[in-house]
């Protein structure tokens, strides 16, 4: 459970810098999808876009944590929490970055 959400947590760290624009497109580090990867403002765009994921996500996962930790009886029922609460933040991330991206316009000169 920790390692969920230390993940999950580098998942929405991930999020706030390449939204911020202090990691530029690139091809390592990031949602790296087409619609992202049209320019600088669709990286920037698509990455906040994904934030609210990233955050509801490690929260989801945090208080699975947590009550796991209170009750140790419930450790499988919130691991299986934690899984199905990662793979539903990386798909709606993924979501929400294409279609924010997709309306960027993109001029080239």
């Amino acid at each position: 459970m920790i390692i969920w959400t230390a993940v999950s947590a580098l998942v929405l760290a991930m999020a706030l810098v390449c939204a911020r624009g202090w990691v530029r497109p690139n091809h390592g580090v990031g949602l790296r999808i087409p619609a992202t990867q049209r320019s600088e403002t669709a990286w920037r765009v698509g990455h906040r876009a994904a934030v609210p994921a990233a955050v509801t996500g490690t929260a989801v996962i945090a208080i699975a944590l947590v009550i796991s930790l209170a009750d140790p009886a419930t450790a499988t029922a919130m691991m299986v929490v934690a899984v199905i609460a990662f793979v539903g933040e990386l798909v709606w991330m993924v979501l929400a970055a294409d279609r924010a991206a997709s309306r960027v316009s993109v001029h080239h000169p």
